[in-house]
Order: structure tokens, then C-alpha cells, then sequence
């Protein structure tokens, strides 16, 4: 079944994505919501700096790293 809307979406998402960051647009993550349950526990100026040093850091692995969206959970992961 081919839906119109969702597709039309993802491929502008995809050309979204290949202008932010060309060598890898697959890598980056979409999402559909904009509020989430989360509380920042250390919302300040040091925690973003050391959390921006941390993503550069780590930034060139994650071409080579199974995305969220590709993880298998549970028993049927490791085939029994």
C-alpha cells in the first residue's frame, strides 16, 4: 500500500536532512511530536557545552552505527 502523504513527507525530509548533513543524511532522526516527557536536570550553560563537546566528539562513529529506528528488542532480536 503506497500512501501519498507519508511518502511526499519523507522524501522532503530526506532533502531536509541532505543539506544538513550531507556525508550522512540517513543518520539524522526526525520526529513527529514536539512535546516529550523529558526534565532537564542540569539545564545550564556547562551541561550544553559539555553535551555539544560529546556529539562533536562522537559525531564521526555514527555513520557506521545502527540507527534507533533499526534496533530489534526482545527475544525475536538474537533469533530465539
Amino acid at each position: 500500500v503506497h500512501e501519498r502523504l507519508p511518502h511526499w513527507l519523507e522524501r522532503q525530509l530526506e532533502e531536509i536532512a541532505k543539506r544538513i548533513w550531507p556525508d550522512s543524511p540517513k543518520s539524522l532522526e526526525f520526529r513527529g511530536a514536539d512535546s516529550f516527557d523529558i526534565k532537564m536536570l542540569a539545564n545550564n550553560r556547562a551541561y550544553w557545552d559539555r553535551a555539544v563537546a560529546q556529539v562533536t566528539a562522537q559525531r564521526a562513529h555514527w555513520p557506521g552505527e545502527t540507527p534507533p529506528s533499526g534496533l530489534s528488542f526482545g527475544p525475536e532480536a538474537g533469533g530465539g
